[in-house]
């Protein structure tokens, strides 16, 4: 496999495992409402053609008794036909239902001018007898039934809509199932690329082991390293930036569709691709500060605000986190810095808090003379004393990390960039029990350079 195109290449097949299933969750979504709406239409025909034989029965027994306790169930019915009318034009259903729906309708409201209403104000005018009379012509007998008719040719047509709509149903179904497979299979042939990427790689390194001496070794595997991180991270960083837009996108569809559990899917696919994207930028620095041509953009910094950020950027994959910020500086107090690399600083020994202590975590910014310190403590078990200084080595990792996956990487890496500030990064035991990682940096009254 060529390398160039590797990691591309499995970058493509993990966005169509996650577009597919999507894909697939869409059309079938989509499908189901349809059918709901299918449905829903059928049970309001039956309540519209109950309202119109609630009114013809009102209506009949009026006229042939002439007790007024009939008008109720003759208006009741009315407003019942009129109301679950209206919702049936509202579902959305094809010509071929609206059409014998407006045949039942005109029907119904041929039998209420005609026949209807003419009756009872011939009753309240006192004409019972002459009432009775039309009654027994069988002239509204024929317009009502005229009305059932319609009514059962519209059953029929709303009958194959929903028959019509659950086949399409079941195929989307069957659609569904077909893409999730699909996505599988590229989320296999990604993990297969990853592999085999890494595994050229390492055989590649490993025979430049063999063919150098051993300081010429080490330089050109850590040269050769910063080239790998920097080459991986600009070929990960726009397709990553696509799937952040893609589902926010999708995101902001479905919350006006109102699909909370596909909302959900898609801010956890935006979470998650935010956060490698943090991560990529952190490989590109780690590449730069290896190679020495990191250059930083210094500007005048209330680190309060530079320590917020950082919590926000670990809320991303942990949206459960909190933690106490305790500020003692003024508001003239600030440091000279570069506002991205002390947010990766911070936001990286917060992370190790997590991930290797326990809560309840506290951040206090502290004036100390020259400087402005960042103590961000944990009540975890803390770093034994003997470690302090070694898990800041490159590829180090305290002996409280046992069980925790990790590279030995991010403390080395935030001290270096602390560093190229001017500053040091410690750690120390924290009065909460646990470790307490101080940044120490200098500060800069009133914006004057440092």
């Amino acid at each position: 496999m060529n390398l160039r195109f590797g990691l591309p290449l499995a970058l493509f097949c993990g966005a169509l495992a996650v577009a597919l299933p999507f894909a697939g969750i869409l059309r079938e979504d989509s499908a189901r409402t349809a059918l709901e709406q299918a449905r829903t239409a059928g049970q309001e025909l039956d309540l519209a053609t109950l309202g119109a034989v609630t009114a013809e029965t009102g209506e009949r027994g009026f006229t042939i008794t002439g007790n007024a306790s009939f008008l109720e169930p003759y208006t009741n019915g009315q407003q019942q036909f009129e109301s679950s009318l209206a919702v049936l034009r509202r579902s959305g259903l094809p010509a071929n239902v609206t059409g014998p729906l407006d045949a039942m309708a005109a029907a119904y409201q041929a039998w209420l001018v005609e026949f209807a209403e003419p009756q009872v104000q011939l009753v309240r005018a006192g004409g019972l007898n002459a009432a009775r009379a039309r009654t027994a012509s069988g002239f509204g007998r024929d317009l009502f039934e005229t009305m059932q008719s319609r009514s059962e040719d519209t059953g029929a047509a709303i009958d194959r809509e929903t028959s019509r709509r659950k086949s399409t149903l079941d195929r989307r179904n069957i659609e569904s199932d077909i893409l999730a497979l699909l996505g599988g299979m590229a989320a296999a042939v990604t993990a297969a690329i990853v592999v085999a990427s890494a595994r050229l790689r390492w055989q590649e390194m490993h025979r430049l082991h063999a063919a150098t001496a051993e300081l010429e070794r080490e330089r050109e595997l850590g040269r050769r390293r910063a080239d790998v991180l920097a080459s991986v991270s600009h070929d990960l960083r726009s397709p990553l930036a696509g799937v952040v837009l893609q589902a926010s996108l999708l995101e902001e569809q479905a919350e006006e569709e109102g699909r909370e559990e596909l909302v959900s899917l898609a801010s956890a696919v935006s979470r998650g691709a935010t956060r490698a994207a943090l991560l990529v930028d952190e490989l590109l620095d780690f590449a730069r500060i290896e190679s020495g041509g990191m250059q930083l953009d210094l500007e005048p910094l209330d680190l309060c605000g530079v320590v917020r950020e950082a919590v926000e950027d670990v809320r991303i994959a942990r949206p459960s986190f909190t933690v106490e910020i305790d500020d003692e500086t003024d508001p003239d107090e600030l440091v000279r810095g570069d506002e991205e690399r002390l947010r990766a600083v911070f936001r990286n020994v917060m992370d190790n808090a997590v991930r290797y202590g326990e809560g309840p975590y506290r951040v206090r910014i502290v004036p100390d003379g020259a400087t402005i310190d960042v103590h961000i403590e944990d009540s975890g078990h803390g770093v034994p004393e003997a470690e302090r200084a070694a898990i800041f080595q490159k590829y180090e990792r305290g002996s409280t990390a046992a069980g925790n996956k990790g590279t030995g990487l991010g403390l080395y890496f935030s001290r270096e960039l602390v560093a190229l500030h001017g500053g040091t990064l410690a750690a120390g035991a924290s009065a909460l029990g646990g470790a307490d990682f101080v940044v120490s940096l200098p500060r800069s009254l009133n914006g004057a350079g440092a």
